[in-house]
């Protein structure tokens, strides 16, 4: 699924020879070509091309010197660059460092950059290797460095997951939620899923029970979670952490609940975090959809002796909530606060969980004036 409205504008740069226009022939036509033209035109590539089913337009750039200040503009409009090296040609690795790191953080600093090592068919897995680790030093310091992977346009190997890489970094942006340098999610990022795990803590006792998580894998992902994958998962959590799991329940507690977050991205699989976060209604920012609250309501057409006033269901949620940071506030266990709530709103809880807040709907009551 794709969360953007306009085509992901990919660069594709690099120094001569380096297999820059190859890749992009293979990845459209799935040929390769003995001898390319110099650049191709911006190329739109088919959105079943990739997982996300996103439409992609490419720009290819030229080397030559005379043709740097077109570069510099694609480079500026793009939304992903990948930059191309052969590591047969030393140049084309130590450019990385010396011309396109600059060059791109000066222009676009905060766009996502993928690594393309091409022509592997020529080189052994022990010179990838040493070549991988290379680039390892050069790239740990490059906020917006995302990847290094390995293609080669002659065989096709790997120039899908290239281009799907590329897409992925532009749908699903590491950078706000997680700093790849010292390997933790970013404060931003805490923030938000400390709000998620909140908000799906359905009784308020600061842990997250399997009838829980099972409900947040359901809003976000569409499916059950398994009794088996739920211990699997709790196995791992306890192996790691000695505060991921409540020693009297076994529940998810919020340091176990940010592991999670922080493991389905050190996997790989940020596109998994993102679905959480846009169901809770975050952007690419991580600010809020203002959608989430409509400030369209219009209550000039009631008359003047109407008013509005909160249901009693909402005044057993508001209560609730008051109560338990209340007792945070003290340093009480909320475990131990009775809190009750009327018979509408626990019912519309067990529903789903994203019906838990509609008790708290307002009731237009007639009153005397």
């Amino acid at each position: 699924m794709s969360y953007v409205n306009r085509i992901v504008r990919i660069a594709v740069v690099g120094e001569a020879e380096t297999g820059k226009t190859t890749l992009i022939t293979r990845a459209v036509n799935d040929t390769y070509c003995v001898r390319p033209v110099s650049v191709l035109p911006p190329t739109k590539l088919h959105p079943d091309f990739t997982l996300d089913k996103a439409p992609i337009l490419i720009t290819d750039t030229s080397s030559k010197p005379e043709d740097a200040e077109r570069v510099e503009y694609v480079i500026r409009n793009s939304d992903v660059v990948i930059v191309c090296f052969d590591m047969r040609i030393q140049a084309s690795i130590t450019g990385i460092q010396t011309k396109w790191y600059p060059l791109i953080h000066k222009l676009n600093p905060n766009i996502p950059v993928i690594l393309a090592c091409c022509k592997i068919d020529r080189v052994s897995n022990e010179e990838l290797d040493i070549i991988q680790q290379r680039i390892n030093t050069v790239c740990n310091d490059w906020i917006s460095f995302e990847a290094c992977l390995h293609c080669s346009s002659y065989t096709s190997q790997g120039v899908a997951e290239v281009f799907n890489y590329a897409v992925k970094s532009v749908l699903y942006p590491l950078r706000p939620i997680y700093d790849r340098v010292d390997g933790r999610l970013r404060p931003e990022g805490v923030k938000a899923f400390r709000r998620i795990f909140n908000m799906t803590d359905m009784d308020k006792d600061d842990l997250l029970s399997d009838a829980e998580i099972g409900r947040f894998q359901e809003l976000c992902y569409g499916e059950a979670l398994s009794p088996s994958d739920l211990v699997s998962i709790k196995k791992l959590i306890r192996g790691v952490l000695d505060n991921g799991l409540a020693p009297a329940t076994n529940a998810l507690t919020l340091p176990g609940f940010l592991f999670l977050q922080a493991l389905l991205i050190e996997r790989g699989r940020v596109e998994n975090v993102w679905r959480a976060l846009r169901r809770f209604g975050y952007g690419d920012d991580l600010l809020l959809n203002p959608d989430l609250i409509d400030a369209s309501f219009d209550f000039s057409h009631l008359p003047r002796h109407q008013v509005l006033e909160l249901s009693p269901a909402a005044h057993s949620f508001l209560r609730q909530v008051y109560l338990v940071n209340a007792a945070r506030r003290r340093g009480c266990d909320s475990q131990s606060l009775h809190l009750t709530s009327s018979s509408s709103s626990s019912s519309s809880s067990s529903s789903s969980f994203s019906s838990s807040f509609s008790a708290a709907a307002a009731t237009t009551t007639t009153t005397t004036t």
